[in-house]
Parts: structure tokens; C-alpha cells; sequence
């Protein structure tokens, strides 16, 4: 996250270098190949345990048991993993495995900034990366009246396209929402890379 004083209507892919400091960063090159737990908190379950019975499949019908394991860091690069599993108990059922990572009350919470990241999109029926903001506080109530910014999203069955979105408004199902998308340059094999920034 890099303090951008300028107005957001005039970024432009040049910004990154202008920008006066950087706030906030994870570059993954721990000494000890781990991930940085004083910057990230690995999300574990299905959701029930955030937001109770109604956070079952984390709002969006997901399918996969969230675990810490399933998120590794090396060569300078953080892997999430989605792996097909048995289902067993410590999987609530589920017969997959991925990895679900947030920086709340860990130092990554601004009201104004460019936020970065770069990031290789995978493909294949169900993969749904996504690199997204929510806010710390619900001050305008619950999902998603305080309001929801999706930087990149990309459905792994498309893998050149990418998408970016707000929620907003009322409770679901009567909330609001916007779409913004592109296509990326390259072959649908999953093999580019995304840079994915967004001005707040």
C-alpha cells in the first residue's frame, strides 16, 4: 500500500513510482519461508465462525474448508493451494482444501492509498482468486452496507478475464453492486501474471 495524496481519477500505471512512501508491503522473502503472521491472518472453516450459521460457504456457496498449511511462502512468492481432499470432519464435509488470508487489525487498514499486488491467476472449473477489501468496521451496518471493494477477481474457467467490482446498499438479496472488466493479454494456461492496483 503506497500513500497516494494525488486524486485517484489520475492514476495511471506510472503512479507506483511517484508515490511518496510506502505504507504498508509483504515482499514474502522471510528468511525462514514462512508466512509474516504479525501482516496476515489465515481465515479457517467454511465461515460459520465469523459470521455464524447465515456465513456458511463464506456468503458465496464456496465449497472448500479453509486451512493455514494451504497458504506457503518461497522464493519470494505467497502460494495459495486448493487441493481435492477426503471428506472427513476436519474438513466440515467438504472435499476441498484452500487457503483464505485478511490483514485486519494487523496494520493493513487505510482510508486512502494505492493498493498493489501482483499475482498469478489460476485455472480450472471453480478456482475464484480474488485480491479484495472489506471494511474494518460495519459502521453502515452488515455485508454490504459498509461497503465491499473487489481490486481483481477472475473466474478460472475464463482465466483472461479479470474483473473488479463495489457492493454496496442494502442487506442481500436486495444489495447493489458495479462490474467493471477486462481481457488479458496472453494464453488462457494460466501462466500470466496480474497486476492488479486500485486508488482509494
Amino acid at each position: 500500500v503506497v500513500d497516494d495524496a494525488s486524486d485517484a481519477s489520475d492514476a495511471d500505471a506510472d503512479d507506483a513510482v511517484r508515490c511518496p512512501s510506502v505504507l504498508w508491503s509483504d515482499e514474502f522473502d522471510s528468511p525462514r519461508d514462512s508466512l509474516d503472521l504479525s501482516k496476515w491472518e489465515p481465515m479457517i472453516g467454511t465461515g460459520v465462525d465469523y459470521y455464524g450459521p447465515q456465513g456458511e460457504g463464506w456468503g458465496n456457496d464456496e465449497l472448500q474448508h479453509y486451512l493455514a498449511e494451504n497458504a506457503a511462502v518461497s522464493n519470494g512468492t505467497l502460494k495459495i493451494v486448493a487441493r481435492k481432499e477426503q471428506r472427513s470432519v476436519r474438513f466440515s464435509g467438504s472435499g476441498y482444501t484452500s487457503a483464505r488470508l485478511r490483514t485486519k487489525n494487523l496494520g493493513g487498514e487505510f482510508l486512502h492509498g494505492r493498493f498493489e499486488a501482483r499475482i498469478k491467476i489460476p485455472t480450472g472449473r471453480g478456482m475464484w482468486p480474488a485480491f479484495w477489501m472489506l471494511p474494518t468496521e460495519e459502521i453502515s451496518g452488515g455485508w454490504p452496507g459498509s461497503g465491499e471493494i473487489d481490486i481483481m477477481e477472475s473466474i478460472g474457467s475464463e482465466p483472461r478475464a479479470v474483473h473488479g467490482s463495489i457492493h454496496y446498499g442494502l442487506p442481500k438479496p436486495d444489495n447493489s453492486y458495479k462490474v467493471g472488466s477486462l481481457t488479458l493479454p496472453g494464453t488462457d494456461g494460466g501462466t500470466d501474471a496480474a497486476s492488479a492496483s486500485a486508488s482509494a
